[in-house]
């Protein structure tokens, strides 16, 4: 698989658009890389999955660097080699030997939430036993200056097979380690996606939600636990005779004034009752609503509990409309009624 189809695919899996960039910052990989070559005294190159390298080489010897990795033919073998080792030690402590000069090496693929991502490869040692005329081969076929070639490959560092071994164990772990924490930084960008979704329904439902409530035609007031106010719509504004801004954080009884239309006296507001009995309450009919700017008005309305996910009241909710014409309408028929009945029963013969 190649690296761009790896990080396809694991983007796919978690719905996020991924590059290895996301999972390491290119500083601190290079970092990591280079104070390992140092403590351990070998090469050391982070790559794609093809071979490509992400990281720039660490520790490398002339012969690797400067001699073989500039020629075409042998540049492109150093490249496959890179991309094949790696599958073939399959994340366990193992020494190989490079398919380009030949060289021991050891490698790991860095494999995040179980798909790999890319290759760790160290190494450029050699064993105190080499075969030279081999060597010298190679560099012929390579096109590299032979002499060059075999001075650059006396100056390699020789190393024993059980040395690299356990160099390798250590590059194990620490391929580990990096994975770990590439895995911890998947998780929270996951969460940070999920976070964000939930964020835009949030947004879209408090939208509609500010537009249903705009657009009500009855007064919507909301209050806390407290009793004080922390929303109202227009039509409350309006009613009640005082802007949102002016009204926040005050107790309800300030803003939202009312009386009794038989003697005048004031009506309990119906809030504290609500918050004791987590019941919806109704007002009685006769009650007026004093406004701000002291015009009055009958009102109806009835005030419920908000219930919070956990069953808890976290707050009061009162819907109230002005009933004014209506009370009006039906005093003045009640009126009319009552002069028809007074006229018909002082005509002439109707009381027969």
């Amino acid at each position: 698989m190649t690296s761009k189809n790896s990080y396809k695919k694991l983007s796919a899996e978690i719905g996020i658009d991924l590059q290895y960039t996301d999972f390491f910052k290119l500083e601190e990989l290079q970092t990591i890389q280079d104070l390992f070559a140092d403590a351990t005294g070998v090469a050391s190159i982070i790559t794609y999955l093809d071979g490509t390298p992400i990281t720039k080489p660490s520790n490398f010897c002339r012969l690797c660097e400067t001699i073989v990795r500039q020629t075409q033919k042998g540049c492109k073998n150093c490249i496959k080699s890179d991309a094949i080792l790696p599958v073939q030690g399959n994340s366990i402590p193992s020494v190989q030997t490079c398919t380009s000069v030949g060289l021991m090496e050891s490698s790991t693929q860095i494999i995040v939430d179980g798909v790999t991502v890319a290759n760790w490869i160290i190494g450029q040692v050699r064993p105190p036993e080499i075969n030279r005329v081999r060597m010298e081969q190679y560099a012929n076929e390579i096109g590299a200056d032979i002499e060059d070639f075999m001075a650059a490959l006396d100056e390699v560092p020789i190393m024993s097979k059980e040395q690299l071994l356990n160099v390798s164990k250590m590059l194990i772990f620490s391929a580990k380690q990096l994975a770990e924490k590439s895995s911890a930084v998947i998780r929270l960008q996951n969460k940070m996606a999920e976070l964000e979704n939930a964020n835009e329904l949030l947004h879209e439902h408090e939208e509609l939600l500010s537009i249903t409530l705009q657009s009500i035609g009855d007064g919507v007031i909301s209050t806390d636990v407290n009793g004080l106010i922390v929303n109202m719509n227009p039509m409350a504004e309006l009613l009640c005779g005082i802007k949102l801004e002016e009204a926040l954080k005050k107790p309800l009884n300030e803003i939202f004034k009312i009386i009794s239309t038989e003697n005048r006296e004031t009506v309990d507001n119906p809030i504290k009752k609500v918050l004791k009995t987590d019941r919806i309450v109704g007002l009685p009919n006769q009650t007026i609503l004093i406004s701000g700017n002291g015009k009055e008005y009958q009102i109806a309305d009835s005030a419920a509990p908000i219930i919070d996910k956990n069953g808890n009241t976290s707050g009061v909710v009162l819907v109230f409309s002005d009933v004014t014409d209506k009370y009006r309408s039906e005093a003045e028929l009640r009126e009319s009624e009552r002069s028809k009945s007074v006229l018909l029963s002082n005509l002439p013969g109707m009381s027969y």
